[in-house]
């Protein structure tokens, strides 16, 4: 029964949230209106194709440069038939919207769709099941995500302005690393123990890009992703370094706990066991995860790559070409990241057996 409660509190809150978002109207300071009525049709520009839509709008937010709220406007829209240029609208969107003048007549456009409520309907949906199915964890995972996620955006604001923002960064992957594994395994030496060995296996892979990088021949920025113009070398490393730090944090983190716990529970039960027989056994149990966790961070790679070969290819660029164009820094980012999980395996067995080797599991004194 009680279970019963806590599930229908938690869909009433979630309701809740998404009704607040998707009714924040009068948050925003741009005019918002929703698409009422569409109508359409086919028309031809030189040799592309297009579909010329006439939008009937209400706005939903009071504004005064568009009028009241429940004022009714329209405006045009085009987009590529295929929908490569431009975005088809339809009934029930909502709408950002520009208004300007031109010679005594009033003219909108329309600057973007608002999506907010998507965003907040799937991180509801991620929260819940997380909860329902995690339980206690589970809440604390959401916890974790929260906090880390809120450390993330102050972080950025901060150090955003800087052109060399590589330590903060660096300081920022330490309090996710504690703030994660603490949170959700509980303040214990096992916790301890993950924490360093996940740092510790960073700081290597860490070292190691820092001097390719810095004594390979200089790499060609231009194709990668949110590079700001104009850039110096040494921002454009600590950019790159700072990417394939924080994208191996993750994978790292996972292997490390998952080490750490099994050689926990193989020195509790053969007290005896020496390191190189400890090594074997974890190694027996690395095997069934490594090349799990290797697949996730290259299909997390191929992901990203995957819009942009389409759009490319389209635009009759050759596969090749993105991939080599585009798809170099996501190589960097998915070698690393294998190499980071790879080396956490040893890594975490040799400090699990310090903590471990002898020692029962309590509370960090």
């Amino acid at each position: 029964m009680r279970k019963k409660i806590v599930s229908l509190l938690i869909i009433l809150i979630s309701v809740a949230l998404f009704l607040a978002v998707y009714f924040d109207f009068e948050l925003y300071k741009t005019p918002i209106a929703k698409v009422i009525n569409v109508s359409e049709q086919n028309i031809s520009v030189g040799e592309g194709k297009y579909v010329e839509q006439t939008l009937t709008l209400k706005m939903v937010n009071a504004n005064e440069n568009t009028g009241e709220k429940g004022s009714i406007i329209k405006v045009k829209n085009r987009y590529e038939i295929e929908k490569t240029y431009g975005e088809e609208y339809k009934k029930g969107n909502f709408l950002f919207i520009d208004k300007t003048g031109e010679n005594g007549k009033e003219l909108y456009s329309i600057a973007g769709q608002k999506r907010d409520y998507i965003i907040a309907f799937l991180i509801i949906m991620l929260a819940d099941l997380l909860v329902i199915v995690g339980g206690k964890q589970g809440l604390l995972t959401v916890m974790g995500i929260l906090v880390n996620s809120l450390l993330f955006v102050g972080g950025m604001h901060i150090a955003g302005n800087g052109n060399n923002f590589i330590w903060f960064v660096i300081l920022l992957m330490i309090i996710f690393t504690f703030g994660i594994i603490f949170l959700v395994n509980g303040k214990s030496r096992e916790s301890l123990a993950a924490s360093i060995a996940t740092l510790l296996t960073v700081s290597i892979i860490g070292v190691l890009c820092f001097v390719v990088i810095e004594f390979a021949p200089n790499i060609k920025y231009e194709f990668l992703d949110y590079m700001p113009e104009p850039y110096t070398l040494r921002m454009a490393n600590g950019l790159l370094l700072s990417e394939i730090l924080v994208g191996a944090l993750g994978a790292v983190i996972d292997i490390a706990v998952t080490i750490i716990a099994a050689t926990k529970e193989i020195v509790e039960r053969e007290p005896g066991i020496s390191r190189v027989g400890l090594l074997s056994s974890v190694r027996a149990i690395s095997d069934d995860i490594t090349g799990l966790m290797i697949n996730v961070v290259f299909f997390t790679n191929v992901a990203v790559i995957l819009p942009v070969a389409v759009l490319g290819m389209k635009n009759d660029f050759s596969l090749w070409s993105v991939v080599g164009n585009h798809g170099f820094f996501l190589l960097i980012r998915f070698l690393v990241g294998g190499m980071g999980i790879i080396a956490a395996i040893p890594l975490s067995t040799y400090i699990g057996s310090i903590f471990f080797k002898g020692k029962s599991e309590g509370a960090i004194e």
